[in-house]
């Protein structure tokens, strides 16, 4: 897997978000969409549920000619709803210049077994999208990567914060990043120009 770049990125027709960082997925998201200038309401942008939709319709979907742009797009969500076998059939690999198929892993809960499951389903998938020359992008916790991470968030947003609260916060979120990311979101709102 790859540090997430947009513009290698979309060097791809398959590019697939996963990991339990739903702030870090979210952004990249943001970000693919900003770098190929796609907007949410774009004619040429379909979302589909991987659970209420095959893999042969994700093709289909992101196969068509583009009408108002150079590329057409097809966002899947929930992407470990849909076992990798149904995938049968479908050659990823063979889509048009114009396709860009975007996979997202979004969290899903339920037990430790299911968790095992999901997990096993999203390195299926992770394999298959490399054999299709697609690229696949991990947003899971860094712990150790955390405290870093904050303080170039904090960055970001043209402030400014002290070792031990960077410490704290990292701290108070138990190294999750997508938390400490909304905490930060919060007191921003809460400072405004300070």
């Amino acid at each position: 897997h790859m540090i997430f770049h947009p513009d290698k990125a979309l060097k791809h027709q398959v590019v697939m978000f996963a990991g339990d960082e739903e702030a870090l997925r979210r952004r990249a998201l943001e970000e693919l969409l900003a770098a190929a200038e796609i907007v949410r309401d774009d004619f040429d942008l379909e979302t589909l549920d991987a659970d209420a939709s095959s893999p042969m319709e994700w093709y289909a979907s992101v196969s068509t000619a583009p009408f108002l742009s150079s590329r057409r797009t097809t966002i899947v969500r929930h992407l470990l709803r849909c076992d990798v076998e149904n995938l049968k059939g479908t050659d990823l690999s063979k889509l048009p210049a114009s396709a860009l198929l975007i996979l997202i892993a979004d969290d899903e809960s339920g037990s430790d077994d299911r968790q095992r499951t999901l997990k096993s389903v999203r390195s299926k998938w992770e394999k298959a999208i490399e054999k299709a020359g697609g690229a696949w992008y991990a947003f899971d916790p860094d712990p150790k990567g955390a405290l870093e991470a904050v303080k170039r968030e904090v960055d970001r947003m043209g402030k400014k914060i002290s070792g031990p609260a960077a410490e704290a916060l990292v701290e108070m979120t138990g190294g999750g990043l997508s938390r400490a990311i909304e905490e930060l979101q919060k007191v921003e709102m809460f400072l405004g120009d300070q």
